[in-house]
């Protein structure tokens, strides 16, 4: 390891503690509006610990994202980081996000006039993989990436449109609020692979390039002397396709389990027989 690179960034560049500090206050809203002021809540229900560890994971990864080493070092110094910072940010932390928040948190929400009209925009799954898989194709253009990389502003804006895009990609499939989840398990299905095939060309042509493709990492100071700038880029790569694949993988691992048990409880002959042997 080229010990050198590490030493250009200091403490506040690597650890970020401004986002330890949103992350926590974040935690301990999430903790009060399950625990302490739940009853303040229509129809609340106590939240299980299963589904506190993945809102809190979620958290945990937008600061592993955003707040730990792997944001310094997605700057300029390794795609590969910068490709993980991505995955973690599109392919990870909105699901755990969602898995982890109970219906009846969000349901408020539903009242007023702004997030009923924004509903109405937010649970299209066409518009939502168009939006998401077409700025994530377009930010991988190098020579709109170079530009995004050189303008720290643009980027910052650039990225937070796909955060955005990346939780309304998501929402289709793992909707915390259930009388919004209106596409059927089938089409969910679809859904999945529509995505997969949608990401695919980018992730292939930064794979497969037989150059560098990223102006900002040609020259980039190697932190590891074994993993040459184009081995970086292919690396990156195959870290968000991997990533893609294994979010997707997991989500339709959860909706094949509901669909069992759903058709497991409504199969009229096990009704028949339950109520026989009673």
């Amino acid at each position: 390891m080229n010990e050198m690179v590490l030493e250009h960034f200091d403490f506040l560049e690597m650890w970020r503690p401004i986002v330890i500090v949103i992350a926590v206050l974040l935690s301990i809203a999430y903790i009060l509006s399950i625990k302490k002021f739940r009853n303040r809540f229509n129809q609340s229900e106590p939240v299980e610990l299963r589904q506190i560890i993945l809102f809190l994971s979620g958290l945990a990864t937008l600061y592993l994202a955003v707040g730990s080493p792997i944001n310094a070092l997605s700057h300029h110094v390794l795609f590969s980081a910068h490709m993980l910072k991505q995955a973690l940010l599109y392919f990870i932390m909105p699901l755990l996000i969602y898995l982890g928040t109970p219906a009846w948190l969000l349901r408020p929400l539903l009242e007023t006039k702004f997030f009923r009209n924004l509903g109405k925009f937010w649970n299209q799954p066409i518009l939502a993989m168009l939006l998401f898989n077409f700025g994530f194709s377009v930010y991988h253009f190098p020579v709109i990436f170079n530009i995004l990389m050189e303008n720290p502003l643009l980027g910052i804006l650039y990225h937070t449109f796909l955060v955005i895009t990346s939780f309304q990609m998501w929402w289709p499939l793992i909707c915390p609020i259930p009388e919004l989840d209106r596409l059927s398990n089938v089409k969910k299905l679809g859904y999945i692979a529509a995505n997969a095939v949608l990401l695919y060309p980018a992730c292939v042509v930064i794979i497969f390039s037989d150059k560098v493709l990223y102006e900002p990492y040609v020259n980039a100071p190697q932190l590891f002397s074994i993993l040459s700038p184009l081995d970086d880029q292919q690396l990156g790569g195959i870290i968000m396709k991997m990533t893609q694949e294994a979010a997707f993988v997991a989500v339709l691992g959860i909706i094949t389990a509901k669909w069992y048990r759903k058709e497991k409880h409504d199969d009229p002959l096990e009704i028949s027989e339950f109520k026989h042997n009673t």
